[in-house]
């Protein structure tokens, strides 16, 4: 593989990776997960954090993205390809 087709092929990893991180922080699993961390912490501010994280699930568009990101792998996967 040339130097040129491997940036090409890092470029695509990164976009994919940042898609799924969008994808992650659009999802009410996400913010619920986040919130779980930080209730454990046991401080004010950590409460008040996890009660910020249950606020932003509630307005999360997704419920979860496997579907999404199985696309995502597929398009990666033919431009790993091309």
């Amino acid at each position: 593989m040339s130097g040129g087709q491997a940036l090409v092929q890092d470029i695509a990893h990164f976009r994919l990776r940042v898609l799924q991180e969008a994808l992650d922080n659009a999802s009410r699993s996400y913010w619920l997960r986040r919130a779980a961390e930080f209730d454990g912490v046991g401080t004010p501010t950590a409460d008040a954090t996890a009660q910020a994280c249950r606020n932003r699930a509630t307005l999360a568009p997704l419920d979860d993205w496997p579907e999404l990101l199985e696309v995502l792998a597929e398009r990666e996967a033919a431009d790993d390809v091309a």
